[in-house]
């Protein structure tokens, strides 16, 4: 795997000087600085490892979105079914194997589909819980231009500046629910702006058995994401976790009965 270096366990500050020492011995002898190819091995909180890239390391010191993390742990079981819609290198896919549920991962890059492949097995857990979907998803189906960012983790539909830009096809969570026939009790949502433009592909799944809906949000989404899970009768709970050097959260909507 292309650039893994050191092991880093988030207990200890000073492994982190490890990565400052790894940058500057690639600085000092003059290649390239390719920050955000790299790929470190974190030992993370609740004993998981996980392969992610070198620039995550902040989020790992601060125990990566706590509140999010927690939610998850407290309300999933053997019987339930996450579908975690943006799924990176599948740190949330790991904490909800690591209480036997099942997973659809649904994530348009490849190289964060190899690292949660690996990241899988690394930690030991059952293959066979997990669905990948490799695809960005959409309010439908449909030819798209996907943007390749600059910096892993903020790959997206809305046109940004970008490094590659590719077309391909689009899906929906109604599409994946139905090819799947797995219908999840939790939706996690993290697409770098297109959240809406997914809810309005999930009219079906929204309707159904979802219990729970994870969703990133700012300022200038929050009140549309309310008016949409408000119409299929969620309610929202609470902000799970504030995002570090940005206005984006997690916020936890339920479904009122």
């Amino acid at each position: 795997m292309k650039n893994i270096i050191y092991s880093f366990r988030i207990v200890s500050p000073r492994s982190w000087y490890k990565l400052a020492w790894y940058f500057a011995r690639r600085v000092a002898s003059g290649r390239q600085l390719d920050y955000d190819d790299t790929v470190v091995l974190f030992k993370c909180k609740h004993g998981l490892k996980l392969y992610d890239y070198a620039h995550h390391w902040l989020m790992h010191i601060d125990h990566y979105e706590v509140g999010t993390t927690s939610f998850l742990l407290d309300n999933l079981s053997k019987n339930s079914i996450l579908m975690d819609v943006g799924s990176g290198v599948g740190v949330h896919v790991l904490h909800a194997l690591s209480r036997g549920a099942r997973v659809i991962a649904v994530d348009p890059y490849p190289l964060n589909n190899h690292l949660l492949m690996k990241n899988i097995e690394l930690n030991g857990f059952d293959m066979s819980k997990l669905v990948l979907v490799q695809g960005p998803v959409a309010s439908e189906s449909r030819l798209a231009k996907f943007n390749i960012a600059r910096r892993q983790g903020q790959h997206t539909l809305i046109d940004i500046d970008t490094r590659i830009i590719y077309n391909t096809l689009t899906t929906t969570i109604d599409e994946i629910v139905e090819v799947t026939r797995l219908y999840p009790d939790i939706i996690k949502i993290d697409v770098e702006g297109s959240e809406i433009e997914v809810l309005r592909g999930a009219s079906k799944t929204l309707a159904g058995a979802v219990k729970h809906v994870i969703i990133e949000a700012d300022n200038s989404t929050e009140n549309a994401i309310d008016e949409i899970l408000q119409g299929y009768g969620f309610e929202k709970i609470k902000i799970l976790d504030r995002l570090p050097n940005s206005a984006k959260k997690n916020i936890l909507y339920s479904k009122v009965y």
